[in-house]
């Protein structure tokens, strides 16, 4: 299962504790753009039943090598606007 944007569910912490105690088969991946609200409020309940992986953006660099100089010069007006 997959939940995005899981720091907006009430009680997550809980709900994803029970869903693992509970279901054993089912895997869990919990994401969210909030990194640290969602990692307060996970933390107690899920303890020895997560691994946190930490996502960082690309860099310009990273996205240049991959698309050309030229392309991503043409994107830098969206890339601010949008990332």
């Amino acid at each position: 299962m997959v939940l995005d944007e899981a720091q907006r569910i009430a009680d997550i912490g809980l709900k994803l504790k029970l869903i693992t105690d509970q279901i054993p088969e089912v895997q869990v991946v919990a994401s969210g753009s909030s990194a640290f609200e969602l990692a307060n409020r996970i933390n107690e309940p899920l303890t020895g039943r997560k691994w946190a992986y930490h996502l960082f953006p690309l860099s310009y660099a990273e996205m240049e090598a991959h698309h050309g100089f030229l392309e991503e010069h043409r994107r830098i007006p969206e890339r601010l606007v949008y990332g």
